[in-house]
């Protein structure tokens, strides 16, 4: 995985309007994600979401600014370190195996 991968690279799903999107700018808070309000938490509040259930909640919304801008959005850093957890766990069990994990 490289930082300057598309998001859409590992997340099939992704709308057109994340195409310029790098895993760099989901690092760097600089996505352009919009921020969630409590009620695009649809499941109520202190709920435990999936990462595809919290990704709902703001995938299908206009981004707040262009990817790579200078702004600052909360939601970057959780999907990029879900991908980077997933590509690891899936070196680990290449290598070793997955009957130890």
């Amino acid at each position: 995985m490289n930082v300057e991968d598309p998001v859409s690279k590992y997340y099939q799903e992704a709308p057109a309007s994340w195409k310029g999107m790098t895993i760099h700018h989901l690092l760097t808070h600089t996505s352009g994600l919009p921020e969630n309000e409590w009620e695009n938490f649809y499941k109520g509040k202190g709920t435990t979401y999936s990462t595809e259930e919290l990704v709902k909640t703001f995938r299908d919304r206009p981004l707040g600014f262009p990817p790579g801008s200078v702004e600052i959005s909360e939601h970057g850093i959780q999907p990029a370190g879900l991908h980077y957890r997933e590509a690891f766990w899936g070196v680990v069990c290449d290598v070793f195996g997955s009957s130890y994990f």
